[in-house]
């Protein structure tokens, strides 16, 4: 079986069990940390980079559907850049999760608290399977490094959004209860002015290591 028929079946995948974590804690739970039912879902960038994802790969997974039926030769650039972004933004979901929420901003839930029901998908897997089919399975050698910087577009517009609604929501210095649910305002303005840059650095680090690696396995299978 040729790669593209390969990713053509994890990014059918990827569809699914984003359709499939997305509605289970829209529909099927009860607001808690890091869970919120119906449309208040959508607060969340782990609902956002996962849908974002499903996105790019159902949009993917058709045009490798073309390829295979032999009416088209590649994936056009402008669909391999989304996929460069949303592979980037649950790359992020994951690592922030288990490198910065998981051990600090809720670390009394445990080492597994934020990767139970169906956020063992949106927070571990989905974003797993995202980058192993970037990586292995899809070639985007053709992506230039200034494609890297786009990576940082959809961290910027939730920061933006996150840093508004926690302002609003501010009184003497402190965001309301709720309003503040990844912690980054958990020592006032002073946490956001590390954090912001730091995720931000985090984030092209991210994008710009995904981009460098799809490139490098791109030349080896050309070598090999």
């Amino acid at each position: 079986m040729n790669k593209t028929r390969v990713a053509f079946i994890i990014n059918i995948g990827i569809v699914i069990l984003v359709m499939f974590s997305t509605i289970w804690m829209m529909f099927f739970s009860t607001p808690g940390v890091l869970s919120s039912v119906r449309l208040e879902a959508f607060k969340f960038f782990t609902v956002d980079s996962n849908i974002l994802m499903a996105v790019s790969a159902a949009i993917t997974a058709f045009q490798q559907g073309q390829v295979l039926k032999g009416k088209r030769t590649d994936i056009p650039i402008w669909s391999k850049t989304l996929k460069l972004l949303a592979t980037c933004s649950v790359a992020l979901t994951m690592i922030v999760t288990v490198c910065f929420l998981t051990p600090f901003a809720y670390s009394s839930l445990g080492i597994f608290g934020l990767f139970k029901a169906y956020n063992f998908f949106m927070h571990l897997f989905n974003p797993i399977l995202s980058i192993v089919v970037f990586l292995v399975f899809e070639k985007s050698n053709d992506l230039k490094f200034y494609n890297t910087f786009l990576t940082l577009i959809p961290f910027l517009v939730y920061g933006i959004y996150y840093i508004l609604v926690s302002i609003v929501h501010m009184t003497n210095g402190v965001v309301e209860e709720g309003y503040d649910w990844y912690k980054f305002f958990m020592f006032g303005y002073k946490s956001v002015l590390v954090m912001i840059p730091l995720f931000t650095i985090s984030t092209y680090g991210i994008g710009l290591a995904i981009w460098k690696l799809n490139r490098i396995k791109t030349k080896k299978g050309k070598e090999e």
